[in-house]
């Protein structure tokens, strides 16, 4: 995969057009050398070249790379930046309520809450 990844990234650093698909193979590279953050950053410049069914894909697995490395604010954002072009996607709306619930302003609003809670009950 090194060799690949190395070769792909020549042909980006080339200047030739580069389509959603190299990025993909170049992401796919990252991920099984077990290079998560590279894979998600490569992920999503592919998933802003072009509207194609790849870019598509690289948006979905830039947001479960980001998920599994527990970055929960990255992959909402993620998330949220692919259904503003795509939010006829159902399956990724429904990721985005999932990752909604693991953000941290979302901790934030339910540890204030639960603090509110307590106070109400010492009173």
């Amino acid at each position: 995969y090194q060799d690949a990844a190395s070769d792909i990234e020549d042909y980006i650093n080339s200047g030739a057009k580069i389509s959603a698909e190299v990025y993909r193979n170049l992401g796919i590279c990252y991920e099984q050398m077990g290079e998560k953050e590279k894979a998600v950053s490569v992920y999503e410049t592919g998933m802003n070249t072009d509207n194609s069914q790849d870019s598509a894909d690289m948006a979905y697995c830039a947001v479960v790379l980001a998920e599994e490395s527990k970055d929960f604010d990255r992959a909402y954002e993620l998330a949220g930046d692919y259904l503003k072009k795509h939010p006829e996607d159902e399956k990724m709306k429904q990721e985005l309520v999932f990752l909604e619930t693991r953000t941290t302003s979302f901790a934030q609003m339910q540890l204030e809450d639960s603090e509110v809670s307590w106070e109400n009950q010492e009173e």
